[in-house]
C-alpha cells in the first residue's frame, strides 16, 4: 500500500470462522525548505558536507522530525569585492595604512566595499613634487652667433627613466637650429639622436633617446645650438599640445606622470647693434649634407635662414653631373618660405658622382644658391630586376624600380600613388576621429611630413586595399596573405625572412632602422624600410617597425599583414584592424 486510507483483510479464525481484520494507513508527508544566502568574493558557504564558492542552486536532502525526508533548496548569491586605482601624492593614506615611498602598491581594504566586501585599491604614490622637472635655459648672443642653450633635468628621488621623446618649438625666422648636440650626458649617450626641421609646419628641435636599462641622474642633459639671426628675445617652448612630444616613460613603456616642462629663450646680448648688412639684402641659404645615398636616390635638402627682405616664393634643389649646377639644370621645387626642406632626388645613375645645390627665389626675382655639395651613388641595387619590367610607372607618374625574389615579382619600394587605377582621389587630410570612424579608403603621410612621404610613401587603410577601382599599376596588385607566406618560405622560413628584407641603413642616418637592426641583409633587393604606422594624423613606430597589408582578411575587421622590426631578423604575419595606416608593396599579376 502507498496511499492512505482504510483497508480490509478476511482470514480464517483459530476456530474456523472468518476473522475481518481493518487497517487504517495514514502517509506522512515529505518537507521542502527554500533559503537564500550570499557571500563575498573569495569566501565559503558551508551547506550540509559542502563548502561553496560559486554562484548557484543547491539542493540538500536531511531527515526531517516526522522520520521522512526534508529537501533544502539553497539559492546562494556572490558579491563581488570592489576594485580601484588611483594616484596620490605623498604622504597618501589608504584604509588605515599610510605609504611615503612613490611606488605602485595593492592594498586591500576588509570589508569596505559598499556592498560590505572587500575594497582591493591599486595605488600609484607620486613624490609631492614633480617626478621630473625639464627645464630650457636662457642664453643670449649676438646676430650671427651659434649660442649653446643647455637642457637640464631634476628627477625625484626613487625615478628613473628608460626612453626620452622631446619637442622645441622656435621661431625659424629669429633662429636657425642645428641638430647635433653638444655636452651630451654620458647616460643618455648610446642611441640619442636628435634633428631640427619642420613637423607638420612647425619648426622644433626634437629629440629621442631609448635603453633596456633605466637610468637616474640629475644636471645637463645636453646643450641645443641656435644661431641667431635677428634682435630680440625669442622663445623656446616645449610641444606640450601634441601627445608623445615630450614625456619620458619607464622600462616597461609606461609614461611617467607628473612631469613638468620649463621653457626658454635666446636673446640679443648687450653691446650687440642689429644684424650684418647681409642679412637685409639676400636671401641667406645653405645646403644640407646628402644623406641616404644609393644607388639610384639620395636624401639632400637646404636651410634658407633669412629672405632678405623679400618673401621666398621657390626653394629647391638643382644636380647635375657637372660642378656648379643652377636652375638651368635637373631641378626640385620645394614650395616657399623660410626654414629647412628636405627632398629625395630619385632616377639618378648608379656608380655615378653628382654635384647638388640648394637654391632660393625671392619675391623680387633674385636667386641665390647655397654652397655645393657632391655625393656618389653606390653600385646597382642588390636584387635582380623582374626580366621585362625593370620599373613600373603608377597613375600619378611615380616610378618604381622592380624586384625578382623567386617566382615573385615586387615593387622596390612602398606605394606612394594618390589615386586609384581609373583616376579617383583617394581621401587623405582626415582627423583622427574620421579615419576611426572610416569604413572606406584613405591615405595618411606621417606626421604630415612630405619627406616622409618621399622616403616611406604613403599609409593606407586596409579598405583602400580591396577597392575595386584598384590601388597598384595596372598588370599589379596588393599581395593577399598567401603571397606573403610564399615570400616567407622562399627564403627559409619567418625566424630569418626579415633580415633578407631588410634594409641595412641604420639612424640616424634618415630612413634608417633603429639599432641593432638584427639580421639586416637586404640579400633579397627588397629594401624594406622602418616607415612606421599611422591613425589619422597619428604616426607611430617610424624608424623601429614596418608594416604591409595584404588583401586578405580574417575577420570583417581585421586584415592580414607583414610587419618587419628593429630588433630581430623575423618576418611576421599578423592580422590587425582595418583602420590602421600601412605601407603598401605590390607584386606583378
Amino acid at each position: 500500500l502507498t496511499a492512505a486510507g482504510t483497508y480490509n483483510r478476511t482470514v480464517t479464525a483459530a476456530n474456523g470462522c472468518d476473522s475481518v481484520i481493518t487497517l487504517t494507513l495514514t502517509v506522512r508527508l515529505n518537507s521542502t525548505s527554500v533559503i537564500s544566502a550570499s557571500i563575498c568574493q573569495g569566501q565559503t558557504y558551508a551547506f550540509g558536507s559542502q563548502n561553496l564558492t560559486a554562484a548557484g542552486t543547491y539542493n540538500r536532502t536531511v531527515t526531517a522530525a516526522n522520520g521522512c525526508d526534508s529537501v533544502i533548496t539553497l539559492t546562494l548569491t556572490v558579491r563581488l569585492n570592489a576594485t580601484a586605482s588611483v594616484t596620490l601624492t605623498a604622504p597618501a593614506a589608504v584604509c588605515g595604512q599610510t605609504y611615503t615611498i612613490p611606488g605602485i602598491y595593492t592594498k586591500i581594504c576588509i570589508g569596505e566595499a559598499a556592498n560590505g566586501c572587500d575594497s582591493i585599491v591599486t595605488l600609484t604614490v607620486v613624490p609631492a613634487g614633480p617626478s621630473i622637472a625639464t627645464s630650457i635655459g636662457a642664453v643670449s648672443g649676438c646676430i650671427g652667433d651659434t649660442v649653446s642653450v643647455p637642457v637640464t633635468i631634476n628627477m625625484a628621488s626613487g625615478v628613473s627613466i628608460a626612453a626620452i621623446s622631446m619637442a622645441i618649438g622656435y621661431d625659424p625666422t629669429k633662429m636657425q637650429c642645428i641638430s647635433s648636440v653638444t655636452s651630451l650626458n654620458t647616460n643618455i649617450a648610446t642611441g640619442f639622436l636628435s634633428n631640427c626641421g619642420a613637423f607638420s609646419g612647425i619648426s622644433q628641435f626634437r629629440a629621442a633617446w631609448f635603453n633596456l636599462t633605466p637610468v637616474a641622474f640629475n644636471g645637463v642633459m645636453f646643450n641645443v645650438r641656435f644661431k641667431i639671426l635677428a634682435a630680440g628675445t625669442h622663445n623656446l617652448v616645449w610641444d606640450l599640445s601634441t601627445p608623445g612630444n615630450c614625456e619620458y616613460a619607464d622600462e616597461l613603456a609606461d609614461v611617467i606622470s607628473n612631469t613638468t616642462w620649463n621653457n626658454g629663450t635666446v636673446s640679443l646680448a648687450s653691446g650687440c647693434y642689429g644684424p650684418p648688412q647681409s642679412y637685409l639684402c639676400l636671401p641667406t641659404i645653405s645646403t644640407l649634407p646628402p644623406t641616404s645615398i644609393g644607388a639610384d636616390s639620395v636624401v639632400i635638402g637646404g636651410n634658407i635662414t633669412n629672405d632678405g627682405g623679400s618673401s621666398i616664393v621657390l626653394r629647391g634643389i638643382c644636380y647635375s653631373t657637372t660642378p656648379d649646377p643652377n636652375m638651368g639644370n635637373l631641378r626640385t621645387e620645394e614650395g616657399s618660405g623660410i626654414g629647412s626642406f628636405n627632398t629625395v632626388l630619385r632616377g639618378l645613375s648608379s656608380s655615378t658622382t653628382y654635384y647638388a645645390r640648394s637654391y632660393a627665389k625671392n619675391s623680387s626675382g633674385v636667386v641665390v644658391y647655397g654652397n655645393e655639395v657632391s655625393f656618389t651613388t653606390s653600385a646597382a641595387l642588390p636584387g635582380l630586376r623582374c626580366p621585362g619590367t625593370p620599373t613600373v610607372t603608377d597613375i600619378d607618374g611615380n616610378v618604381y624600380n622592380t624586384v625578382q625574389i623567386g617566382t615573385q615579382c615586387w615593387t622596390q619600394s612602398n606605394l606612394k600613388v594618390s589615386k586609384y587605377r581609373n583616376g579617383n582621389s583617394i581621401p587623405t587630410g582626415l582627423n583622427n576621429s574620421q579615419w576611426e570612424a572610416a569604413t572606406a579608403g584613405a591615405y595618411s603621410v606621417y606626421e604630415n611630413n612630405l619627406t616622409n612621404d618621399s622616403i616611406y610613401g604613403k599609409l593606407y587603410n586596409h579598405y583602400t586595399v580591396i577597392d575595386p577601382r584598384g590601388l597598384c599599376p595596372t598588370g599589379w596588385r596588393v599581395p593577399t596573405d598567401g603571397d606573403w607566406l610564399a615570400l616567407e618560405t622562399q627564403l627559409g622560413g619567418s625566424l630569418q625572412a626579415g633580415g633578407a628584407l631588410k634594409s641595412t641603413l641604420t639612424q640616424p642616418v634618415q630612413g634608417g632602422w633603429f639599432l641593432p637592426n638584427a639580421g639586416a641583409t637586404n640579400s633579397t633587393g627588397f629594401g624594406g624600410l622602418p616607415g612606421g604606422a599611422a591613425q589619422g594624423s597619428f604616426g607611430y613606430d617610424l624608424t623601429s617597425n614596418s608594416f604591409w597589408w595584404s588583401t586578405s582578411l580574417s575577420a570583417p575587421n581585421l586584415g592580414w599583414m607583414m610587419s618587419l622590426s628593429y630588433p630581430n631578423p623575423y618576418m611576421v604575419r599578423n592580422t590587425y584592424p582595418r583602420n590602421n595606416g600601412f605601407s603598401i608593396r605590390c607584386l606583378k599579376d
